[in-house]
């Protein structure tokens, strides 16, 4: 009877394992603001300005100079990184990084309200690729973002792909929602970034999605069980 509780109790904890690794993990902001690196503006080279606060449940860049705020670990494999953001008072560039070694080695979303084009020339919102300093447009569409409204932005990767997917809150309407194929960064830390913008963020989430696929989970209940038998035996 001893075996067989220790053999269940296994089965029991990495089941357990499988399901906590598929929890989504949203950050606190004080956590990012004491632990993640700050890098200069991946648009904009020699532009760093540290101006992070915390402002009741939100993360603000408080200045009107430009930084990125990167994540102190890498993320490997599948996944999804969000936030929800806006601005008040200013119409330039804000977005996300992803597979990011540094300011010259990433993928971004990129987005205007009007003020200036991204580096490469493109207007509006874009994912854009960058290396070794140069950026790329994997996807542009020319559309702004308006101040005062909230947009969820979502930045992933599944396999070869990647997406981006940028959403108005108040009215649900699915501003972008594209994928292309692209194997540049495999891995890479994530972020925040502005180029010249007083923005607002909450709700940085970071989902690993390593649940076990039904067929994966259904072998790991039959060889639980499999252990079970065994031991009584």
């Amino acid at each position: 009877m001893k075996k067989r509780t220790l053999s269940f109790g296994l089965f029991l904890t990495m089941l357990a394992v499988s399901w906590i690794n598929a929890i989504p993990t949203t950050f606190s902001n004080t956590e990012m603001i004491a632990d993640w690196e700050r890098f200069e503006s991946p648009r904009s080279p020699g532009t760093n300005q540290d101006d992070w606060v915390v402002s009741g449940s939100n993360l603000v860049y408080n200045s009107n100079v430009g930084q990125a705020l990167v994540s102190d670990f890498s993320v490997n494999g599948d996944f999804s990184f969000s936030t929800r953001i806006v601005n008040s008072g200013d119409n330039d560039r804000y977005g996300l990084v992803f597979g990011f070694t540094d300011s010259a080695n990433h993928y971004r979303l990129s987005w205007e309200g009007g003020g200036f084009r991204e580096i490469n020339n493109d207007i509006g919102l874009q994912l854009i690729r960058e290396v070794g300093g140069t950026s790329v447009s994997l996807d542009t569409l020319n559309v702004l973002w308006a101040n005062g409204l909230e947009y969820d932005l979502t930045v992933s990767r599944t396999g070869s792909q990647i997406s981006m997917q940028v959403v108005q809150v108040n009215n649900s309407n699915v501003i972008q929602d594209v994928t292309v194929t692209d194997t540049t960064f495999l891995n890479g830390k994530v972020g925040l970034w502005n180029d010249s913008q007083v923005t607002i963020y909450s709700n940085v989430t970071l989902d690993t999605s390593a649940v076990p696929e039904p067929s994966s989970l259904a072998m790991l209940v039959i060889g639980a069980f499999g252990l079970i038998f065994y031991k009584r035996k």
